[in-house]
């Protein structure tokens, strides 16, 4: 559950844009044990010109993604400053922490007041729990699809508006860990490294301690890439640090691999540059590709093949830089190309787990 967020977060960041200026300070608010964290300015990311231009590939991902957030959370998005999660090294993935910095003060209330349940959720309320001298909204509701019954009242997520700007959310048991410590977090020094390649600094980032990931996670998250020969190497992999910026009507970003030793990293740029070419075969080949898309995946083919990957030492660099056309178009490809999803697609919803 975790690590498919962390996946996702990968095709996020590659089309973020434009940074703004810290408004608070996120790494105090990470969990014990952190092995990734995600970050992207979300305003400016809304005012991008990749954004603009994949709203005009794909009307409907726009209007759905800033309608649904922002009842989700309970906040405007034109209120998102930045948006950051944080996953630590848990087996249950019950200690995972969101963050969102606002542009404008908030309150508990107004939340509450803003937030839409999706329609299976009945009787939601909020309960208030006091830890230390903060205060958590605590998410309880019932689950009742068509006409059964309601079902037994159920303890959700929770948030904790921690400074006038900023709101923390998660299950009870992450949340309450990071309030009641009195230190500051205990990171891995991987993960220590890692923000010094990528950080919340960079218009989006994401930063992962392979080391400290289980190893079906290390597994799980480069097959999720499409790149098998670095599952084999899994075991000698130590951090990915991805990173975009704007600088204007481009895009520049840069994922850095940093390995055991040198060896690996020599073979660790073969499978890169491997799974980028299977990458482009697979597009290239895909018969079914309709004919409104092969412009698409033309824009693509060449973005991909304008990747530089190179290795110096233990690290493994991979650099790009595209336009915004580029960019939607890349990600329109994942949507409807390589997934075979259409924009259209809609999923029932789904019972939220305790």
């Amino acid at each position: 559950m975790a690590y498919s967020a962390l996946q996702r977060g990968l095709i996020v960041v590659v089309f973020a844009c434009l940074a703004l200026p810290a408004q608070a300070d996120e790494m105090q608010y990470l969990p014990d044990r952190t092995i990734a964290v995600m970050s992207l300015n979300f305003q400016t990311f809304l005012k991008s010109k990749a954004y603009a231009e994949l709203k005009k590939q794909l009307p409907k991902i726009g209007a759905e993604l800033e309608l649904n957030l922002s009842q989700e959370i309970g906040i405007a998005a034109t209120n998102m400053a930045r948006i950051s999660m944080a996953i630590p090294n848990d087996q249950d993935g019950q200690s995972e922490v969101g963050m969102i910095a606002t542009v404008k003060p908030i309150t508990a209330k107004g939340i509450i007041a803003d937030k839409k349940a999706p329609d299976y959720k009945k009787n939601v309320t909020f309960k208030e729990i006091k830890i230390g001298k903060h205060v958590v909204h605590q998410e309880n509701f019932q689950i009742q699809f068509d006409k059964e019954k309601p079902g037994k009242v159920q303890e959700g997520d929770v948030f904790c508006v921690v400074e006038e700007k900023l709101v923390i959310f998660g299950r009870m048991e992450g949340v309450r860990a990071v309030l009641e410590r009195k230190e500051k977090p205990a990171l891995s020094a991987g993960l220590q490294a890692g923000l010094k390649l990528a950080s919340f600094k960079d218009d989006a980032m994401i930063v992962v301690d392979i080391a400290g990931m289980p190893a079906r996670e290390k597994e799980n998250l480069f097959r999720g890439l499409n790149m098998p020969g670095l599952q084999e190497q899994a075991d000698k992999l130590r951090i990915l640090a991805v990173k975009a910026n704007d600088s204007g009507d481009r895009l520049k970003a840069n994922a850095s691999l940093v390995c055991a030793d040198a060896e690996t990293a020599a073979t660790a740029k073969k499978a890169v540059d491997a799974g980028l070419a299977s990458l482009r075969k697979k597009l290239d080949s895909n018969e079914k590709v309709p004919p409104e898309l092969k412009d698409v995946v033309k824009r693509v083919d060449k973005l991909l093949g304008s990747i530089k990957v190179s290795s110096t030492g233990m690290q493994v660099n991979a650099d790009v830089e595209a336009d915004a056309s580029a960019v939607a178009s890349f990600v329109r490809a994942l949507f409807e190309v390589v997934e075979g999803k259409s924009s259209d697609e809609k999923k029932a919803p789904e019972p939220e787990k305790k």
